[in-house]
């Protein structure tokens, strides 16, 4: 259920403009998904999310090199979760904050 859940979040996510989704393609497998608005900073857009009700977490997520080796050293990512507790209305639902988040730029 939750790699349903994660799928769906990534696809999601790939398919709005501004977003660049991180990780393996595999990483389907798990309930984490990285992504890095294009035109706002990810802290930004996390606490807008915050205040549509949505945890997420940016930054470097303790992993530097890796976002040196990805080329997001500067901004870092945003990062989300699902699991077995989310719905898909829910996934639903943080597609459409971000998308109306990006959109307020």
């Amino acid at each position: 259920y939750e790699q349903e859940l994660s799928l769906r979040l990534r696809r999601g996510l790939e398919g709005l403009r501004g977003i660049r989704v991180l990780g393996h393609p595999g990483a389907e497998k798990v309930g984490v998904v990285s992504f890095v608005p294009a035109f706002m900073d990810p802290g930004q857009l996390a606490d807008q999310l915050a205040s549509a009700g949505f945890a997420l977490r940016a930054g470097l997520h303790c992993a530097p090199s890796i976002h040196q080796w990805l080329g997001t050293l500067h901004s870092g990512a945003c990062r989300a979760s699902v699991g077995i507790y989310n719905t898909e209305q829910e996934v639903d639902q943080l597609l459409e904050a971000v998308d109306r988040a990006l959109g307020q730029r």
